[in-house]
C-alpha cells in the first residue's frame, strides 16, 4: 500500500460509513475502579481483585455480563476520526514500519475504533473514575483502556497474567504488579518506563498452593497442543504410544486450534480437556506430568509440583520464556520418542521448582499462596 492507495481507501471508507449510526454501548456504572480483560487467563489473574472489589466495573469483550457488543462497522466509522493521523504517520515512518503498517492496516480500524469508544467512556466518567486495572499491557482491549486511561490522567494498574518474553514492549502503566524478577528484568530491558514495579507473585495460584494436598500427584499425563509450528503427526504418535502403553492421558488444545484438528484427535476416543469447562490449573492438579511446547503451562506445572516436559517441534520459536535456560524444565525434547524416554526416568521436582522462583517471587517465602494479600496491599485494598 502506497500513499495513493491509503488516501483512496480512507475516502471510500468515509463514503461507506457516512450514514452509520455512531452510538455504541455505554458503560454506565458510577464506580471508581474498572477491571478490564479479554481472555480467560487474564480474568483468572484478576479474579482475586474482582472478588474483593465488589463494586468495581468489569469491562470485557468476552461476552459475560456486562456484555458489550461492538459492531464492526460502527468501530470502523469511529476510527475515521484518526484519518489525518494515519496520513501523517505514513510520511514519517521508516521503511520497516511501513511494511508493518501495510500488513496491519485493516486491523487498525477496529483498534482505533475501540480506542475511540473506551476513551469516550472514560472521558464521561473522569469525575469518579480513579483507577483502571488490566491484565495485559501489549494487546487487546486491556492495552487500549490502559493507554486511554493514562492519557486522561487515570491511575492504571497492570497485573501480569502469564510469563513474559524479551520481545515484550516496555511497561507504560502507573503501577505494575509482576510475578517475579524475570518479568522485571525483561520489562526493564525493553526500554524506558516510569512504571512503579512491585513483585507480588501471582494470586491465581493462591488457592492451589494453600491446599495441603497440592503435592499429591494426579494419575494422568496432559498433552498440551498449541497452534504455531506444531507437528500433529508427532503429537498423535505420542498419544498412540501412551494409549498402547495404557498410560492415562488427556489432551488440551490452545483456544486458537481449529475444530478440524480437534476432531481428528477426538476421533480416536482420547480424553479432551475443554478450556470452557476446566481451567488449566485444575487440569494440572489432576495430572503428574504436563507435556507442552513453549507455553506458560510448563511454569504452572512446576509451581504446582508437577513435572513439565518441554516438547519443541520448532527451532523458530524456541525457549521463548527462558524456562530451559533458567532450569525450570529438564531439557528439550523434539519428538514423541524422546518424551517417552523422559517419562521412564525418575523426576524430582524440587530443584526445578526452586529454579522457578525467578518467575514467581513468593515461592519459598511466608507469602507463598498469599499473593492476593500482597496485591491488595500495594493497591490499598482491604485484606480483611
Amino acid at each position: 500500500m502506497g500513499i495513493r492507495e491509503l488516501l483512496t481507501d480512507l475516502k471510500n471508507k468515509e463514503k461507506k460509513y457516512a450514514n452509520i449510526p455512531k452510538a455504541l454501548p455505554r458503560i454506565t456504572s458510577q464506580t471508581s475502579t474498572w477491571i478490564v480483560y479479554d481472555t480467560v487467563n487474564q480474568e483468572s489473574s484478576l479474579r482475586p481483585l474482582i472478588e474483593r472489589l465488589a463494586d468495581a466495573q468489569t469491562v470485557s469483550l468476552r461476552g459475560e455480563a456486562p456484555q458489550y457488543k461492538l459492531d464492526h462497522t460502527q468501530l470502523e466509522s469511529l476510527a475515521l476520526k484518526h484519518k489525518q493521523d494515519l496520513i501523517s504517520a505514513w510520511f514519517f515512518m521508516k521503511p520497516t514500519d511501513r511494511a508493518i503498517f501495510r500488513k496491519r492496516y485493516y486491523a487498525l480500524f477496529r483498534i482505533l475504533g475501540l480506542y475511540q469508544w473506551i476513551d469516550g467512556e472514560i472521558a464521561a466518567q473522569t469525575d469518579h473514575l480513579k483507577r483502571i486495572i488490566v491484565a495485559n499491557d501489549h494487546a487487546g482491549i486491556s492495552q487500549i483502556a490502559l493507554t486511554a486511561g493514562r492519557r486522561r490522567g487515570i491511575e492504571t494498574v497492570y497485573v501480569q497474567h502469564a510469563s513474559v518474553s524479551d520481545r515484550f514492549p516496555p511497561l507504560h502503566a502507573s503501577i505494575a504488579l509482576l510475578d517475579g524478577q524475570d518479568a522485571r528484568d525483561k520489562y526493564a530491558a525493553a526500554g524506558p518506563s516510569d512504571t512503579k514495579v512491585h513483585l507480588v507473585g501471582s494470586a491465581k495460584y493462591d488457592a492451589y498452593l494453600s491446599d495441603p494436598q497440592i503435592s499429591v500427584l494426579g494419575e494422568k499425563v496432559a498433552i498440551c497442543i498449541g497452534h504455531v509450528d506444531v507437528d500433529h503427526a508427532d503429537f498423535k504418535a505420542l498419544c498412540t504410544a501412551l494409549d498402547k502403553n495404557q498410560t492415562p492421558f488427556c489432551i488440551r488444545f490452545h483456544p486458537a486450534v481449529g475444530d478440524e484438528i480437534r476432531k481428528s484427535y477426538a476421533a480416536h476416543g482420547w480424553e479432551i480437556s475443554q478450556p470452557e469447562t476446566e481451567s488449566a490449573l485444575d487440569l494440572i492438579v489432576r495430572c503428574h506430568t504436563i507435556v507442552s511446547a513453549d507455553s506458560n503451562i510448563l511454569l504452572e506445572a512446576i509451581l504446582l509440583h508437577r513435572r513439565p516436559i518441554y516438547l519443541s517441534h520448532s527451532q523458530r520459536i524456541f525457549d521463548y520464556y527462558g524456562f530451559l535456560k533458567n532450569g525450570v524444565v529438564e531439557r528439550a525434547t523434539y519428538n514423541w520418542r524422546e518424551v517417552l524416554d523422559l517419562l521412564e526416568k525418575p523426576f524430582t521436582a524440587e530443584p526445578f521448582r526452586r529454579a522457578a522462583k525467578v518467575y514467581q517471587d513468593t515461592l519459598y517465602t511466608d507469602f507463598e499462596g498469599r499473593s492476593g494479600e500482597l496485591m491488595r496491599g500495594v493497591l490499598s485494598i482491604d485484606n480483611g
